[in-house]
């Protein structure tokens, strides 16, 4: 799709077409769609060109805007109409303020019969797509009219006239339902936490394995699982580096001063400057001892109930010899990152965010060893800030003074955006032993596993929860051809039974909260009504849990598992005695106001309750 619909002109992605759709935008237009600011624009613009993308999937172009106002069968509200008119003339100056600079927009695709296809008498397969949008299915007619011979390998697939018809797949009618209760594990849990540990227990590492968590690298548990269970990670999230997680408190340091000038919050210190990572990148020959000892002057500062520092710490901590030496790391510290967010608020132009990268903030000073020994950090990092620079360069973007009327912490922040979906890649060779691999339902859409485990199958996950639908509800959305919330959980349902029906063995694991209205996932349902399997419950002790963060060795963890039951312990009398005062703790009139939810809580824990 991506040869055919290609353009001469090269195409705006990401940052740069908002940064050019902020830059047309009427003062009308901003009052309208409430826009005060190039930040309010990032979620109404991305909303935007992602609902444009959708209307070409339909086949439909940006002209086809306003005949939507004519489609008696949409049923439109008034102000539906009115925003649509003004969306189609935003788009159109978008279109001339890109075109003038000789760029284009994938939006503005050519018509499909000026559409060329490069190939003849060539044979074209494709394999297993459960959904084809209209525009696909044009593009694959127009291959076999190019005479070409196109395949399509497809689950039960049927085409009827002009339309593509997906049937809705039952697993049920599978023949490789036969032994699925024998090779089938579903157990449920109290929390997440405790569904890691169910697996820790239940699993060793293994060939051709796969856990399917699409939120595992962002998950606190996920510490828990080690080398010995897992495959080596090929990718890792910048996000998840030492790097983007210093250049993030830089961030929020210069953001503060765009509201509270001369002052940074206490709390964004104290959140950075307790991870021992991170004052080793400001401070030479830093320690343990050290660590602890700015740990102290942090919550010492926090107990004489101060709230903010000064941008210049001298000011704050040398007023008397005395204040100064009680806080002398802090304040050392703070004067390095706060010297850094300085001369970020200066900067007037990506070309001094870049000269900035090359001398002060080098990336290469502030990477862990391990990234730097055996990830492609620095090369993804330039690599996305040569790109990011294409605003200025291109010509996108004159003064950012028009943009941000902070320009320094504006670049700053777009920078840190615009770096966020980098991917650092591993050096390291395949090893020879086996282990886990951690992927997705869609990543998995196409292979088969001799072992498959679902760590989080929880509604509103698998399958995931309908999204906000912007500018067209469901129905017109479904009347006019766009991708659909019933669409989308019909191949989630295909994907998921067919890795299923197709592994060796399967383990679920699911938890119900009804605090945080979480329950197993629907399809856990549907496979119990064909698939007589039972379900086990799994309860691990909470002081079991903090005890595997505190030390996730396979030694803890063994032993935090072995404690299954809360029952089998006995009470700890000394620990169950709290202090109490009525006259404090229940006011003058000794009386307390309980709502249903209160009383459920007290009902099942009056410990927890009165904490």
């Amino acid at each position: 799709k991506t040869i055919l619909l290609a353009e001469e002109k090269a195409l705006l992605e990401d940052e740069k077409r908002l940064l050019a759709l902020y830059q047309i935008l009427e003062e009308k237009d901003k009052e309208r769609f409430h826009i005060r600011s190039y930040g309010d624009l990032v979620n109404w613009g991305t909303n935007l060109f992602h609902f444009m993308q959708e209307f070409n999937e339909a086949n439909k172009g940006v002209d086809d805007l306003l005949s939507l106002c004519e489609d008696q069968s949409l049923f439109l509200r008034a102000w539906q109409e009115v925003h649509i008119a003004h969306i189609h003339a935003i788009l159109q100056r978008y279109k001339e303020f890109i075109e003038a600079r000789g760029f284009g927009d994938r939006i503005f695709r050519l018509p499909l019969h000026e559409v060329s296809i490069p190939w003849q008498d060539q044979r074209i397969v494709l394999v297993n797509q459960f959904y084809y949008s209209k525009l696909e299915q044009e593009l694959v007619l127009r291959c076999e009219e190019a005479h070409n011979d196109v395949i399509l390998y497809y689950h039960e697939a049927r085409i009827e006239g002009e339309h593509w018809q997906m049937p809705v797949f039952r697993p049920e009618e599978s023949s490789a339902v036969k032994g699925l209760e024998d090779r089938l594990r579903i157990v449920e849990c109290d929390s997440e936490e405790q569904a890691a540990l169910a697996f820790l227990a239940a699993n060793e590492a293994r060939e051709e394995a796969v856990i399917i968590d699409a939120n595992f690298r962002t998950k606190a548990y996920s510490v828990l699982f080690d080398d010995s269970i897992l495959s080596p990670a090929q990718t890792l999230p910048i996000t998840n580096s030492l790097l983007f997680r210093f250049l993030s408190m830089l961030n929020e340091i210069v953001q503060s001063q765009t509201g509270s000038p001369d002052f940074v919050p206490l709390r964004i210190m104290t959140c950075y400057l307790c991870d021992p990572a991170i004052p080793p990148l400001l401070v030479q020959d830093w320690d343990k001892t050290r660590q602890l000892r700015l740990e102290d002057e942090i919550f010492a500062l926090a107990d004489e109930e101060v709230l903010y520092l000064d941008i210049n710490p001298k000011a704050q901590f040398e007023r008397d010899p005395v204040y100064a030496e009680k806080y002398r790391l802090l304040a050392q510290i703070c004067s390095r990152a706060f010297a850094f967010a300085s001369e970020i608020l200066n900067l007037n132009s990506i070309r001094e965010l870049s000269e900035m990268c090359a001398n002060a903030l080098n990336p290469q000073q502030f990477c862990s060893r391990e990234e730097l020994d055996k990830t492609d950090v620095l090369e993804q990092y330039w690599t996305a800030l040569a790109n990011f620079m294409g605003s200025e360069t291109l010509g996108i973007v004159a003064d950012w003074r028009d943009i941000f009327q902070h320009p320094g912490a504006g670049i700053f922040g777009l920078w840190l955006d615009f770096l966020k979906p980098a991917l650092l890649h591993y050096h390291t060779a395949k090893r020879s032993q086996p282990g886990w691999e951690v992927s997705n339902l869609l990543d998995c859409r196409n292979r088969s596993f001799r072992h498959v485990a679902f760590l989080q199958l929880v509604e509103g996950v698998i399958p995931q929860a309908p999204g906000a639908v912007w500018l067209l509800n469901e129905g017109q959305r479904a009347r006019l051809g766009l991708l659909s919330y019933e669409i989308i959980r019909n191949w989630e349902h295909y994907y998921f039974f067919r890795l299923l029906l197709t592994a060796q063995s399967v383990q679920i694991y699911t938890y119900r909260n009804m605090e945080q209205n979480l329950k197993p996932s629907s399809f856990i349902g549907e496979l119990l009504q064909w698939c007589p399997a039972s379900v086990q419950k799994s309860k691990i002790l909470a002081a079991a849990i903090f005890g595997a963060y505190k030390n996730p060795s396979r030694e803890s963890l063994a032993a935090a598992i072995g404690k299954s039951s809360i029952f089998q312990h006995k009470n700890d009398t000394d620990f169950c005695v709290l202090p109490g005062d009525p006259q404090k703790d229940f006011g003058s009139e000794s009386e307390i106001r309980f709502y249903s939810y209160d009383i459920a809580l007290l009902a099942r824990n009056p410990f927890v309750w009165y904490i």
